[in-house]
């Protein structure tokens, strides 16, 4: 029973060696980095808030249920943009 701790063990700091050797090849983001993401978040965010800011005035002034699928997903796709970069980006 103690060699299978010992095999567990033996895996676990081979994992912590390789979390680390991929901690230090991941080098800090520079400001050009930065700033790429940063214009490519506000102009993807841009677009689909217009998407779901239309999306939502055609559901409220054309009462379907195609029309509330339809802005129901562009809200949906909206958040999981903003989602996905508040993860990305931390």
């Amino acid at each position: 029973m103690s060699s299978g701790g010992m095999v567990f063990g033996g895996a676990t700091r081979a994992q912590d060696l390789q979390a680390k050797k991929a901690a230090e090849k991941k080098s800090a983001p520079t400001f050009a980095d930065a700033k790429k993401f940063l214009e490519e978040a506000e102009r993807r965010l841009f677009d689909l808030s217009n998407k779901a800011q239309r999306a939502s005035w055609v559901e409220e002034n054309f009462i379907t249920d195609d029309t509330e699928q339809i802005a129901a997903d562009a809200n949906q796709e909206l958040s999981g943009f903003q989602r996905g970069n508040v993860q990305e980006g931390a």
